[in-house]
């Protein structure tokens, strides 16, 4: 099975990017990045997916979900 991408997410739920950047603490810039597939640190991917599991009642984390994270 493939793993969604974080824009597949978006288009599943319409969730509000600067929305869920504000739930989640961390820039708006953070959420663009992932949206686009550009790389972002790991702590920030896994606060903006804890907020979005809490959101939609669906358990999202590194492991089921396509995000590309910096070295």
């Amino acid at each position: 099975m493939n793993k969604p991408t974080f824009i597949q997410l978006r288009e599943q739920y319409h969730f509000d990017a600067p929305s869920l950047a504000d739930w989640a603490d961390v820039d708006s810039k953070t959420i663009y990045n992932m949206l686009m597939r550009n790389p972002v640190h790991r702590f920030q991917a896994e606060k903006v997916l804890k907020t979005l599991s809490e959101v939609t009642g669906n358990d999202y984390t590194l492991d089921t979900v396509d995000v590309v994270l910096k070295d």
